[in-house]
């Protein structure tokens, strides 16, 4: 089971402030949880604790790297890297030739730069044949990678994604998914990866704004106003008031004035009930 809390956090540099009354929490019951596994001919088989019917295997290292023919990488479903870990689809294992390779997913010191700061770790995701040539591309076909993530007070799950850094610096932005303290993600290709996350104003560049509105109607003395505010980025999208509309008198009705008696004729606002009285003198 995965656990959580989102939040809405201030976009304004420096603040990240949590919205009063934005916490809101979320259970993924679906999500596996997996007993200690029983190893054999090196690879290891675990069992969720909600479904035995649930199974995986993988191979298991304590480093960040480890050998494996292609036949193992075939027959496995993922290989467990002191943390990181990756999962080559058979079509992507098939794309290799035999005998042994090392498979490795280290945290990176020396990574291209990007201009500007990471904010967590960069993990090199390799992987090496038995001449140590590094082999990068699988033919276009997939390879899962789950990276170890811890949620910080203030993170936005829907706002996590990864960041592929190739070797000029560009980032390309990959879908990441938060779940279990992992980050999944699918990739064709090794390179450099990290987990980030979007800012406020970006989530609502790609998804649109949050909006709030609040709203006084205006009346026939006092204005009006429309606030329309995005609750994920802040930005005011309108903020206007509305003039007052002034009375909409009816047709007057009452005693119109004679020669020996003064009139009186009444009007009313047809909006709200306000009446207005005039009297005229005796024409005399």
């Amino acid at each position: 089971m995965d656990e959580g809390v989102r939040y809405e956090i201030c976009s304004v540099s420096g603040c990240n402030a949590v919205r009063e009354g934005s916490e809101t929490t979320y259970t993924d019951e679906n999500a596996h949880a997996w007993k200690e596994g029983t190893t054999e001919g090196g690879i290891t088989t675990y069992t969720c604790v909600h479904d035995s019917s649930h199974k995986k295997t993988g191979l298991v290292s304590t480093g960040q790297s480890a050998k494996a023919t292609s036949e193992q990488l075939k027959s496995t479903d993922e290989v467990s890297l002191g943390g990181a870990e990756i999962a080559m689809s058979k079509e992507a294992v098939d794309t290799l030739g035999g005998g042994e390779y090392t498979l490795a997913a280290e945290k990176a010191t020396d990574v291209p730069d990007i201009g500007e700061e990471l904010e967590n770790e960069v993990y090199s995701i390799t992987l090496t044949d038995g001449n140590n040539e590094a082999v990068t591309e699988f033919d276009g076909h997939k390879v899962t990678i789950r990276l170890p993530y811890t949620l910080q007070e203030g993170d936005n799950v829907d706002a996590i994604y990864i960041a592929y850094i190739d070797e000029k610096g560009e980032i390309e932005e990959i879908v990441g998914t938060y779940s279990n303290g992992y980050v999944t993600f699918t990739t064709t290709h090794f390179s450099f990866y990290t987990v980030r996350q979007y800012t406020a104003a970006q989530m609502c560049e790609k998804h649109g704004h949050a909006i709030s509105e609040s709203s006084t109607a205006a009346t026939c003395l006092t204005d009006g106003f429309i606030l329309r505010v995005c609750t994920r980025c802040g930005q005011i999208l309108e903020n206007r008031v509305v003039p007052a509309l002034g009375h909409s008198w009816g047709e007057a009705t009452g005693q119109e004035a004679t020669c020996t008696t003064a009139g009186t004729m009444t009007k009313t606002c047809t909006r709200c009930d306000a009446t207005s009285v005039v009297i005229t003198p005796a024409y005399g």
